[in-house]
């Protein structure tokens, strides 16, 4: 579902993304995570076009990025930023059915089956209470959820999200982490980035992490997530307990 190769990218002179490969052929949810300026963020804006790469390609779906337009690859890969502060008080609803634009055909502009898709993104995501609300006045959570609706309304085979629940209170954090685990489970491929290990040990089928723009580590969660890996990747040690038969990352303080 997604194949990028010998992926390389230059902020100026600095060497920012390394040589990037990785192969994902089926629908799961991975998790992306590394330290703060590691390449993460930059290797998300390759994948959706923001950035382009100096060198190597990228397939999604089997569609080669240097064979597609802007609005194909927006019908095979929606995504979440980590922030998003809307200069313009459009409504929640509004913002969550710009995810329907890629569908969207000339001057018919949307239809019956839009709107039912933003609804029913907004019911999943637990905000259509605050539908008609300008996103201006939300708090920052609750924009969040208002992006991570617009996504799900965008209905794409793939889906990337950076930093999803960083702005969410620790409830809505575990419900996203739950939401996006279902979805992934309807034949989605579905990477998310987070700083939290516990949440990607305790959700995530499979991880890859990026340090200094190289792949670290890449495979099943279970096996990638260890103490060696956690000393390498953030400089500290930590240890990983059995809690009711739960592993839960504590540092070492």
């Amino acid at each position: 579902m997604l194949v990028v190769k010998n992926l390389n990218f230059y902020y100026g002179k600095h060497h920012t993304l390394k040589n990037i490969s990785l192969n994902i052929d089926s629908a799961s949810l991975w998790a992306l995570m590394g330290p703060n300026g590691g390449g993460k963020t930059t290797f998300f804006k390759c994948i959706m076009g923001f950035l382009k790469a100096d060198s190597g390609s990228i397939t999604v779906c089997d569609k080669d990025y240097k064979n597609i337009t802007t609005k194909e690859i927006a019908k095979l890969i929606s995504y979440v930023p980590q922030e998003h502060k809307p200069p313009f008080p459009f409504t929640v609803r509004e913002i969550v059915l710009m995810g329907r634009s890629p569908y969207m055909n000339g001057v018919f502009g949307l239809k019956k089956e839009d709107y039912n898709a933003a609804d029913e993104a907004m019911e999943k995501i637990g905000i259509l209470d605050i539908a008609e609300k300008p996103v201006t006045s939300l708090s920052g959570g609750q924009r969040q959820l208002t992006l991570i609706a617009r996504a799900i309304a965008q209905d794409t085979p793939v889906m990337i999200l950076d930093e999803p629940t960083s702005a969410l209170d620790f409830n809505n954090q575990i419900n996203i982490w739950k939401i996006l685990k279902e979805i992934s489970s309807k034949g989605k491929l579905v990477i998310a980035c987070s700083h939290d290990p516990n949440h990607i040990l305790w959700f995530t089928d499979n991880t890859f992490a990026i340090k200094n723009g190289e792949i670290a580590a890449f495979g099943t969660t279970c096996n990638i997530i260890t103490e060696d890996l956690l000393k390498e990747i953030y400089g500290s040690k930590y240890h990983i307990a059995n809690v009711e038969n739960k592993n839960i990352i504590c540092p070492v303080i």
